[in-house]
């Protein structure tokens, strides 16, 4: 997608990390779009700040008859005081136009900082954080950030983050470009063309990442 967490000593080492998050999650894309089989495709984007690359985000979206799997892979490195890498993992599976299970995993300069799977279970989810144990009752999701990559906000009024564990309100700019405000006081845009996310910019209080279909 598109969770961000609190990994160094001062704010401005936090909104590092933060901003490395939110480019993979909204985090929760296009990139190349290339067909796998008849109804995959893989994307790739380079993440930019400023204008320095400072990494690589990618997203493959498998499709099968009632079934639908999104995986996305990134790896960010940045600095300000002190050098930060963030590695990120996701994956979400929908079945029948459902979510039925997702994965957030986040390791930052070599240590697990979030590890967080979402479960459908009868009418709500279970949603496991470690050792820790939360529901979501009475809901069934159908579109989170990981669907904004390849598939375009019409209509789409909110969108579930599995990170935050709430929906977040879709705003329509017009022009196929859309805003989405994160629980950390930060804001993403995403634009498209033909339907596919072709670049996120990612607006923190000092900086905005941006990016870029290649």
């Amino acid at each position: 997608m598109m969770n961000l967490l609190h990994i160094a000593q001062t704010n401005l080492h936090s909104a590092a990390y933060k901003s490395c998050c939110i480019v993979f999650c909204c985090i929760s894309c296009c990139c190349i779009c290339v067909p796998l089989f008849s109804q995959d495709i893989k994307m790739v984007y380079t993440v930019k700040k400023g204008n320095n690359v400072i990494g690589i985000f990618t997203v493959a979206e498998t499709g099968a008859p009632n079934s639908k799997t999104i995986k996305l892979e990134s790896h960010i490195k940045t600095s300000f005081v002190m050098s930060i890498v963030v590695e990120a993992r996701e994956e979400s599976i929908f079945q029948n136009g459902v979510l039925s299970q997702s994965t957030v995993f986040r390791k930052v300069n070599g240590n697990e900082k979030l590890n967080k799977k979402h479960r459908l279970y009868g009418n709500g989810y279970v949603i496991e954080t470690g050792k820790k144990k939360d529901t979501l009752c009475c809901i069934k999701i159908v579109y989170n950030l990981m669907n904004l990559y390849c598939t375009e906000p019409v209509g789409i009024g909110k969108v579930y983050s599995d990170n935050y564990q709430e929906f977040l309100v879709i705003k329509n700019l017009g022009s196929h470009v859309y805003r989405i405000d994160v629980p950390d006081g930060s804001y993403n845009k995403y634009f498209y063309t033909n339907g596919k996310c072709i670049k996120v910019e990612i607006h923190q209080s000092l900086y905005t990442i941006t990016m870029l279909l290649t």
